[in-house]
């Protein structure tokens, strides 16, 4: 009996831990989709342009988004089925914990790969397509797919240009041959890439001349590094979280193989004892001894 609820407790415990890392990789995932702006419409559809032979980089990115979120949130929910399963010793209930484990674990590999595919890609190659798409890029007030793109991505995730604002500059893009000829001073700094200008509708109402002049007060990192050290820092986080839960998630696997294990030999005795115990007709047996002690005093 105490084994049978050690095994009860160190299970509940087990799903507990697997249920904080499932909420790690949501929550990762959430951040990545909403904070990041590396899912904004117009910017998946900029990088929807960049292709790695006959894949797109953008959908990887959306898929390997929504993955870590399914898979954070299918984590949770076998977490609380499992804690369930244990704590009452509901024979069904682990055994679909058992079998949605191992689903799980598949999962949280297919993302790792995914991931390291994506991280494997986002060096020097995709540094060198994004120079080459930047110069197409025609200004803050564009309405075109590379502009829109570049400009959402400038704004969203705080970066200018691919490896800084002078990349506009020493490209030279199509908006720094056309505005900064003409400017007086001359245009270094597209609106997007300063301070602040995200808060605003109006691109150009909030920007400061001597921003884009200057330039000041714009955003200093490129966006190549934001998005490789985002790629980087969410590959650490999946890799983490996936390789404790897995070690978690074997052991509750086998906890659960222990328990279910415990109670169908539980069940198996008791019923096996019920033959035995049954007591025996002591009624009938004082009757007939009664009905012969008569018979013979009659005689």
């Amino acid at each position: 009996m105490c084994f049978q609820n050690c095994a009860k407790y160190l299970l509940v415990i087990l799903n507990i831990a697997i249920f904080v890392a499932g909420g790690i990789l949501a929550v990762a995932g959430l951040l990545l989709l909403f904070e990041s702006g590396l899912l904004h419409t117009d910017v998946i559809t900029l990088l929807y342009k960049i292709k790695y032979g006959s894949v797109r980089v953008g959908l990887v990115v959306q898929v390997v988004c929504y993955m870590m979120i399914a898979t954070g949130a299918i984590i949770m929910v076998v977490a609380i089925i499992g804690i369930c399963g244990a704590w009452k010793k509901i024979k069904c209930c682990l055994l679909v914990f058992v079998l949605i484990l191992v689903i799980t674990v598949l999962l949280q590999a297919t993302l790792v790969g995914l991931w390291i595919n994506v991280n494997g890609r986002s060096d020097e190659w995709l540094k060198g397509e994004m120079l080459t798409l930047i110069a197409d890029y025609k200004g803050p007030t564009e309405t075109d797919v590379v502009s829109k793109g570049f400009n959402k991505l400038f704004m969203k995730a705080r970066c200018c240009g691919v490896n800084s604002y002078s990349d506009m500059e020493s490209k030279p893009t199509s908006w720094f041959t056309v505005t900064g000829s003409v400017a007086s001073p001359p245009e270094k700094v597209p609106a997007t890439c300063c301070q602040g200008v995200e808060t605003s509708s109006d691109i150009t109402a909030k920007v400061e001349s001597t921003c884009t002049t200057t330039p000041k007060d714009y955003y200093t990192d490129g966006c190549f590094e934001v998005i490789n050290d985002q790629v980087k820092m969410d590959l650490l986080i999946v890799c983490i979280v996936c390789a404790i839960a897995f070690m978690v998630e074997v052991a509750a696997i086998v906890m659960s193989c222990m328990l279910l294990d415990q109670t169908k030999n539980r069940i198996r005795h008791a019923n096996a004892g019920e033959k035995h115990a049954q007591p025996p007709p002591y009624i009938g047996i004082d009757a007939v001894l009664k009905n012969k002690g008569n018979k013979s005093k009659r005689y």
